[in-house]
């Protein structure tokens, strides 16, 4: 049955620190700077493992912190219009619609 999913899957995960670890390794050092713009000499730079994992831990605390209350909102969505998602109210039109004293008002 189709419905409206409450749950997101918003888990940031190590890619995205890695991102940010690899863009600093790009960062062009004072050797670049003194050669002008013929030779890059990026800055020699390495990011420990628990930093990256403390990181990773924390964006994602603070991400399920940012959606907490959009989600709380879809659910409370949710609980009000399910049924009109999942045929629910349809059916109950259609069962409404073919009563005996229906069918004789629309004749």
């Amino acid at each position: 049955s189709s419905g409206i999913n409450a749950e997101w899957p918003l888990r940031p995960g190590k890619s995205v620190i890695m991102t940010v670890c690899k863009s600093l390794q790009n960062v062009p050092g004072v050797q670049s700077w003194l050669s002008g713009a013929a030779t890059f000499v990026p800055v020699k730079s390495a990011v420990q493992e628990t930093i990256i994992d403390l990181n990773t831990k924390l964006l994602s605390e603070r991400v399920k912190g940012y959606f907490e209350k959009p989600r709380q909102h879809l659910k409370q969505l949710q609980d009000k219009y399910q049924y009109l998602v999942d045929g629910t109210a349809q059916k109950e039109i259609e069962d409404f619609l073919s009563t005996p004293a229906v069918m004789a008002t629309l004749r």
